[in-house]
């Protein structure tokens, strides 16, 4: 239902096929959370916008290139448990996109993804 507001198209697509939609929430998940660590991040290490939604995102893809460590006590709960999260969302978002790839390979495979443009 989070995808109302998308096109009609987009909307069809992701009713038609749930591996879709299932990897449209777990990015829309990704996206989120990677907006909220940013904000929270701000909040609790007083630093830059830009250092804050830097930090969110190398923790939320375990990157951890760790220019900038996180100092503060709240700052380094904030990086365990995005760190923690980013694992969850990361192999979550990995294994839908696996599911979506053999989804269409069995929609190939079994004639039910025909060209419609093609003649004949």
């Amino acid at each position: 239902m989070f995808y109302l507001f998308f096109p009609k198209r987009w909307r069809y697509t992701l009713d038609a096929h749930p591996p879709f939609a299932t990897f449209a929430k777990i990015i829309l998940a990704l996206f989120l959370t990677f907006v909220v660590f940013g904000i929270a991040y701000k909040l609790a290490e007083e630093q830059g916008w830009e250092v804050a939604f830097w930090m969110s995102w190398e923790t939320l893809s375990t990157v951890g290139y760790g220019d900038y460590p996180a100092k503060e006590t709240a700052g380094r709960i904030l990086t365990m448990i995005a760190g923690t999260l980013g694992i969850v969302i990361m192999s979550a978002a990995i294994g839908s996109a696996v599911i979506v790839f053999q989804y269409r390979e069995y929609q190939r495979r079994s004639g039910k993804m025909k060209n419609p443009h093609t003649n004949g």
